[in-house]
């Protein structure tokens, strides 16, 4: 997302001065990288993206991020969204190399498909720490702790 903001606020070549060496750096390390969209625009939330909005906004992560972050096949969608494997939106993400998706749910679940796999994350935050508290302590720690 930083390296997103940047390069719309000062275009690609500073960007990428900035934010390259870094992650260079953690890469180094032992990070990957994921896609989490370029834009994580509202359209997503409310599952109103369009085909077009989908391509331009991949179109733009491949464009800006993918050249500072590398290639990566795992795409992390933006507020969780989750569409069905036959909609031509997904359909369009796999075809352009991101064959491991991970939307939002509560309970964990790993779906594999011949070319792709969905695994689904829980979204660990303080919204979900405040409206999922039970759900928290049991599976993962003591949210007053």
């Amino acid at each position: 997302m930083a390296v997103a903001l940047l390069t719309t606020l000062y275009g690609s070549l500073i960007a990428n001065w900035l934010c390259t060496p870094i992650a260079n750096k953690l890469k180094e390390n032992g990070w990957k990288f994921a896609c989490h969209s370029y834009t994580h625009n509202q359209y997503f939330k409310n599952y109103t993206a369009t085909m077009k909005q989908v391509k331009y906004d991949t179109e733009r992560w491949k464009k800006y991020i993918e050249p500072v972050v590398g290639k990566t096949n795992i795409y992390i969608s933006p507020f969780g969204i989750r569409f069905n494997q036959n909609d031509e939106r997904y359909r369009y993400l796999v075809s352009e190399g991101f064959n491991i998706f991970c939307p939002v749910q509560k309970n964990p679940e790993l779906s594999l498909y011949n070319d792709n796999i969905i695994m689904t994350r829980f979204n660990l935050d303080g919204y979900s720490m405040f409206n999922s508290q039970k759900y928290i302590n049991e599976n993962y720690f003591n949210v007053v702790d």
